[in-house]
């Protein structure tokens, strides 16, 4: 009686399939990540970053040689971070089709994955940037700290997104609170994008450089780097999983000051085995973790506008 072999990836394949995903997803770099907003961490286990807020020096008028010590208060706190999983598999029905797919680099398989990671990524420094943070103290119990409790600015730019409205109103308000506005990032929409492009001040070498408007695109907001995110318009543009924040009509765009985010991102397992429910089928399955944390409020702004 005849042997039929029932094919089988090797694990020569499946290495093959992880490295080339490696890879790419480390060319594609995602817009947020490898920015001054952005602290690398360690992802394993449970992250406390010890955060002492700043002091100013006590002048000493007393007269006379060696002073007495002026002791000063410690405002310490650790911002407590813990890694989020997040897996999605492909189902397939043709093995054939699977071997190509995972051994070629440049098939849509790897460049979906790789947006999938892209967008992830994104979406949690920016979720890290606008929610809530764990902060716990010495002798203590942790508490939870909304955006706005946290330090965090809100400016109201719904009724005009433009530079007197809320970009020059970001520097000053930055400036008041003594963070530095050098290698600030703006995360907006195509939406608010688009109301920058248009304000006659990106135009005007008073307010900006030649390489503001780079391609059709705003590229620098007046110092700060522009990363543009696709969001939901009314009547228009619709996205199924918008990066910003949106809700009744209003959508929340960022400024990230350098070092305001604390993140770490590591795939866990990338595999393709066969399917236990489906007949002849094959699943592909990506397993990462992420984890994300505000550092420091003050170093965040959020700037409302309508949809």
């Amino acid at each position: 009686m005849p042997v039929i072999a029932t094919p089988n990836l090797d694990n020569a394949t499946l290495l093959l399939f992880e490295k080339n995903f490696e890879r790419l997803a480390a060319n594609k770099e995602t817009k947020l990540l490898n920015s001054p907003a952005i602290k690398h961490m360690d992802i394993k286990g449970i992250s406390n970053i010890s955060r002492i807020e700043g002091n100013e020096l006590v002048n000493v008028t007393a007269k006379g040689r060696n002073p007495e010590k002026q002791y000063l208060p410690i405002r310490n706190d650790n911002r407590i971070s813990t890694a989020e999983r997040f897996t999605g598999t492909y189902l397939l029905d043709n093995y054939d089709k699977v071997v190509k797919l995972i051994s070629d680099p440049t098939s849509e398989l790897f460049e979906n994955l790789a947006d999938a990671k892209k967008r992830l990524t994104d979406k949690c420094i920016i979720d890290a940037a606008v929610g809530s943070v764990l902060v716990g103290e010495p002798n203590k119990a942790a508490t939870t700290l909304t955006a706005a409790q946290d330090g965090v600015k809100t400016i109201d730019g719904t009724t005009e997104f433009s530079y007197k409205k809320v970009i020059s109103k970001a520097i000053t308000t930055f400036k008041n609170q003594y963070v530095d506005v050098d290698g600030v990032t703006l995360a907006i929409s195509a939406t608010e994008e688009e109301a920058l492009r248009d304000d006659p001040n990106y135009t005007n070498a008073l307010y900006s450089n030649q390489n503001t408007i780079d391609k059709g695109t705003i590229t620098n907001a007046s110092g700060f780097h522009v990363v543009t995110f696709a969001g939901n318009e009314n009547g228009g543009a619709t996205v199924d999983l918008p990066i910003l924040p949106e809700s009744e009509g209003v959508r929340q765009n960022v400024l990230l000051a350098p070092k305001s985010i604390g993140f770490a991102v590591e795939i866990g397992r990338l595999d393709c085995v066969r399917s236990s429910s489906h007949v002849n089928s094959w699943e592909i399955t990506i397993d990462m973790y992420v984890k994300a944390v505000r550092l420091q409020g003050s170093k965040i702004i959020i700037i409302k506008s309508t949809m």
